[in-house]
């Protein structure tokens, strides 16, 4: 059940006609803009967890301008708790997790591939292209490379069957 609304803040109880206001050289436009961007900020230093999105802003401002009051501290509260409840605001996209809570993430500050082994430094040597090959040399050595693949899906599949090796 949403929790009953509470008082909210309007113009009047803000006294933006008060003398004082008005003896300013602004304009009363100006004194409530000042007034709304006074409230916003203060919303924003008191709520870090606020989730600042176009978006989000948009349906403060809107949820305010529906009740017609200003857009005081007091009121964003209000109405943050009040879309929040109805599930109307943006939230921030939270990691996925993989299997067993494990979280993956992009590898930074490095190289995403490993190097290789000893093993398969030397095997990548041996299948090395050599420019001076020639047609039949290349498709001898190739027919070579398909057998030894071949040969060794077994081994990766749990066959006993060991691999071969060039």
């Amino acid at each position: 059940m949403p929790t009953p609304t509470p008082t909210l803040d309007t113009w009047d109880d803000l006294n933006v006609n008060d003398p004082v206001f008005l003896k300013s050289k602004k304009e009363p436009a100006d004194i409530m803009n000042d007034i709304e961007c006074e409230g916003a900020r203060a919303f924003l230093a008191a709520h870090p967890e606020f989730y600042a999105t176009p978006f989000n802003g948009q349906m403060l401002g809107v949820w305010c301008a529906q009740r017609a009051v200003p857009i005081t501290r007091k009121n964003l509260e209000v109405a943050h708790r009040d879309l929040a409840e109805r599930g109307l605001l943006e939230i921030p996209a939270t990691p996925q997790s993989g299997p067993l809570g494990i979280e993956t993430v992009p590898v930074r500050g490095g190289s995403a591939v490993a190097p290789p082994t000893a093993e398969e430094a030397a095997f990548l040597k041996k299948v090395a292209d050599d420019p001076a090959l020639t047609d039949h040399a290349r498709r001898k050595r190739d027919e070579l490379l398909r057998r030894a693949a071949v040969a060794q899906r077994p081994k990766f599949r749990g066959g006993n069957e060991a691999p071969v090796v060039i």
